[in-house]
């Protein structure tokens, strides 16, 4: 691995090819998996005080579950014909 997210469609090593700023301080980035190609972003959030960390970790373990899902229901529309890029 060379230190970037693992994709979360094959579990490939990724690559950024876009990252913006945003107003609120937030870098979002856009990553392609160098594997299988799959394309995805995340989103770094800045946290201006400490005790922000128990809330973004709840936050991560939710949209981590809903990632999950998501790659489930992609996998699945594929296996029947009905995903697509």
């Amino acid at each position: 691995m060379t230190g970037g997210d693992l994709c979360p469609k094959c579990g490939g090593d990724s690559g950024v090819f876009d990252s913006r700023r945003r107003a609120d301080g937030n870098i979002v980035r856009r990553r392609e998996c160098k594997a299988c190609e799959w394309r995805w972003s995340t989103i770094e959030i800045h946290l201006g005080q400490f005790r922000r960390v128990e809330r973004a970790e709840a936050m991560r373990a939710q949209m981590q579950a809903m990632a999950a899902s998501l790659v489930e229901a992609l996998a699945a529309a594929e296996d029947t014909g009905e995903g697509g890029e």
